[in-house]
């Protein structure tokens, strides 16, 4: 299953990207979160790993190489079912992308349009 991520096109370079990272943390996002096999997501404030679908993604941003097509890559902006702490990840997206970061993204809850708790499913969403 793919997200739709035309709503959060942004920045189309590393300088962009890194931009993307500061206006995440400005706005709370200060934490960092690292992607794990199974997929599983740990959170680097608390040390909890999380399974996937229990994490929430609050937005989206693209962050791809304009000089390299094939280097798609979004900074998502997350929540520790845990703790609580708020962060960041970047993650690889299309057809480059590793099979854990495409698995996280497909079961991550997506908090960003969607009422909390629930998840897109086959394109349609679902309570969870």
């Amino acid at each position: 299953m793919e997200r739709d991520l035309r709503a959060t096109a942004g920045p189309q370079n590393e300088e962009e990207g890194l931009r993307a990272l500061r206006w995440f943390r400005e706005r709370g996002y200060t934490g960092s979160f690292t992607m794990l096999p199974g997929p599983r997501v740990r959170c680097e404030s608390c040390r909890a790993e999380n399974a996937a679908k229990e994490v929430a993604i609050d937005r989206l941003e693209r962050v791809d190489v304009a000089t390299d097509p094939g280097d798609q890559q979004l900074v998502a902006a997350l929540r520790c079912p845990a703790c609580g702490a708020k962060g960041t990840a970047i993650l690889s997206y299309g057809p480059e992308s590793s099979r854990d970061d495409a698995l996280a993204l497909e079961q991550m809850r997506d908090d960003r349009k969607l009422g909390r708790h629930q998840r897109i499913q086959g394109g349609v969403a679902t309570e969870s």
